[in-house]
């Protein structure tokens, strides 16, 4: 059996930004070049630009703008992801 999350972790955030807690994010524009992974809840709120992996343990929230992805990843291993974007 294939456990999903060990492979995304191998394939995707292997060299990522690590955060310990929940990680918030508030500006216009947030370009999104490098993965990065929490152990709490993500949310980021503006325009994002996302250009590689994001994810949580917990709920990944992106909301407030446009959402453009380009070869993204959006991941939560048991928390729910919600995308309230006004374009995605």
């Amino acid at each position: 059996m294939i456990y999903i999350h060990n492979k995304l972790m191998t394939s995707w955030f292997n060299n990522s930004r690590n955060f310990d807690n929940d990680y918030t994010l508030s500006e216009m524009n947030i370009n999104l070049n490098s993965p990065v992974y929490v152990t709490g809840k993500m949310s980021y709120n503006g325009n994002v630009a996302l250009n590689t992996a994001i994810g949580a343990v917990s709920d990944v929230t992106l909301s407030g703008g446009n959402l453009n992805g380009n070869n993204a990843v959006i991941y939560s291993k048991f928390g729910d992801i919600n995308i309230d974007e006004s374009q995605a």
